[in-house]
């Protein structure tokens, strides 16, 4: 019925859409309650992390050919993990009443982006 290299797209699709990181998904809420931004805000920094996410795919796609596709999984998925620590303490600083910590949010969302395109999102 299906080749082999049509499984592995099919495998491929389904794990980008089962997998698509829930800070992509709830960034305008991180934007908005936890940095604190308007609404407006808020959208123009979501359509900023989408255009993040495509142009570092495209990079990622000439930097797999250079350095391996386990190497740059390996690195975004540890930028991943480092990166929501990161958020999360900018989240519990902005609840503490520390508004520069917002800005620590939107590089924290940014960050995690350019490390899920780089690596798992690749």
């Amino acid at each position: 019925m299906y080749s082999v290299n049509e499984y592995k797209i099919l495998i491929t699709v389904a794990i980008n859409i089962a997998m698509r990181p829930q800070v992509m998904f709830y960034s305008s809420l991180i934007f908005e309650d936890g940095a604190k931004m308007t609404h407006e805000n808020a959208v123009l920094a979501t359509i900023g992390m989408g255009c993040i996410n495509v142009v570092m795919t495209v990079i990622s796609v000439v930097l797999v050919e250079k350095a391996g596709r386990r190497t740059l999984h390996l690195a975004g998925l540890g930028g991943m993990w480092a990166t929501t620590i990161f958020l999360t303490i900018s989240l519990v600083l902005v609840e503490n009443s520390y508004q520069w910590a917002a800005w620590m949010c939107i590089i924290g969302v940014f960050l995690f982006v350019i490390s899920f395109a780089t690596g798992p999102g690749e």
